[in-house]
């Protein structure tokens, strides 16, 4: 596959408050996987060689390298579990009776696959030394901390994920072994065919396993991903999972914070955040997304496909409404087009509206036509109104479910719709 990450991409949209976290959405170098319910939890790579020596498939076949990375057989895949197992070594060195210093534990988090992890979180970079306090409160509690840290504040998340891993060792470290010998990430790419022309694929999936937050993350080329959320998760719905992930990560469609914008562009700018959040929901599988029980922090964390639908549906009626207001306010200023703004912010409804708008089109244009005009915000939006004005007249499915959802689907005004697809194609060519 041909290497395209292009580096310095943006989706500027800036995420406010509730779901939808207070962070910018992060640019491609640094795309985090959030899941429903953590910001639906928020579902999240250059690849190829380093100069690291690593080998690549096409080396001698597959195999453990120096550093305790496995390099894949069957496709273009370089896996790190490195970070996991200095993990469970520190715990088992504590378990031993070994009194490890928080000195040391900052050692081994400074490794390069826990500094990769740590830079990902930037402009924060997060300190070796957050970190290792993390680890030590979880491996030998709080009040073994040097006296002028135990009140100090600390990662409760992190301590949280961290005693996670320790409570599931035993389902965790088989399965990420199975994981990786299986090549299960090598489903990605076939799991995007159709949705990423070769110009966009990448030649490489380096995947780096670090004990974090319980989430996926893709940072300078290289995801990061959570061993106990892998676990949580499943095959199945990892492999989606890292796929949406890449496909925002190369496919995203560039522009302007909506609230940098001014007049018309402001709904402009929104329209495309709402394109660029909904193909991959809809790769996510947003309806299908559970995790294991056990797992206590993800085991609610599904979606309530129900609850998006009636979300994107009130959007959708409320947006097509207001753009007719203002488009007959020819004197309309900033303030007045923020309304359109308002719409998502106050209802946090980006990403149920574009993965509802996804579902549309495919239930009444089918899934080839949506990939087709995936890359395209013009092309996402003039394919809804399209598909929202086929639906039937009165509803088939059963009441209150999500085909009956879609088949409702809320329609866009033809004078809307005109104007959408002009001003949406001269700024998004």
């Amino acid at each position: 596959m041909e290497k395209v990450m292009r580096h310095g991409k943006r989706d500027n949209r800036r995420r406010r408050g509730g779901a939808m976290g207070t962070q910018k959405l992060t640019p491609p170098v640094r795309a985090a996987l959030v899941l429903p319910a953590l910001a639906l939890l928020a579902l999240a790579a250059g690849c190829g060689g380093d100069g690291s020596g690593q080998r690549t498939a096409g080396d001698a076949g597959a195999g453990a390298d120096h550093a305790g990375r496995q390099v894949a057989a069957g496709c273009a895949l370089v896996t790190d579990r490195s970070a996991v197992d200095q993990f469970y070594a520190l715990a088992d060195r504590v378990a031993a009776g070994e009194d490890l210093s928080l000195e040391e534990m900052g050692q081994v988090v400074s490794a390069p696959a826990w500094e990769h992890w740590r830079r990902s979180y930037e402009p924060e970079r997060v300190p070796a030394s957050r970190i290792a306090r993390a680890l030590f409160i979880t491996l030998r509690g709080q009040d073994e901390l040097p006296p002028r840290l135990r009140d100090k504040p600390y990662r409760v998340d992190l301590v949280r994920n961290y005693e996670v891993a320790l409570e599931h060792r035993e389902q965790i470290l088989p399965y990420l072994e199975r994981f990786i010998a299986d090549e299960v990430i090598c489903g990605v790419p076939q799991y995007l065919e159709g949705w990423l022309p070769a110009a966009v694929r990448t030649d490489t999936l380096h995947v780096e396993f670090v004990v974090g937050q319980p989430e996926i993350r893709l940072y300078e080329d290289r995801f990061l991903v959570d061993p106990g959320m892998a676990w949580a998760a499943g095959r199945e719905q990892m492999v989606r999972f890292l796929a949406s992930t890449l496909y925002r990560h190369v496919a995203v469609i560039e522009g302007t914070d909506p609230d940098r914008a001014s007049g018309p562009q402001i709904a402009l700018e929104c329209l495309r955040v709402v394109h660029n959040e909904g193909i991959p929901a809809y790769l996510d599988r947003v309806a299908d997304i559970a995790f294991d029980g056990r797992h206590p922090l993800l085991a609610s964390r599904g979606a309530v496909p129900e609850r998006f639908c009636e979300q994107a549906m009130r959007t959708l009626e409320s947006l097509d409404a207001t753009l007719a207001r203002l488009r007959a306010w020819p004197d309309a200023d900033d303030e007045q087009w923020q309304q359109v703004l308002r719409l998502f912010i106050g209802s946090q409804s980006w990403r149920p509206t574009g993965w509802y708008m996804a579902r549309v089109i495919a239930a009444e244009l089918g899934e080839e036509r949506l990939e087709e005009v995936s890359p395209s915000v013009a092309g996402f939006w003039a394919a809804y109104a399209e598909a929202a004005a086929r639906t039937p007249a009165e509803p088939t499915a059963a009441p209150g479910t999500v085909p009956y959802f879609l088949q409702q689907a809320p329609p866009l005004s033809a004078e809307n719709v005109a104007w959408m697809e002009a001003e949406l194609t001269r700024l998004f060519p």
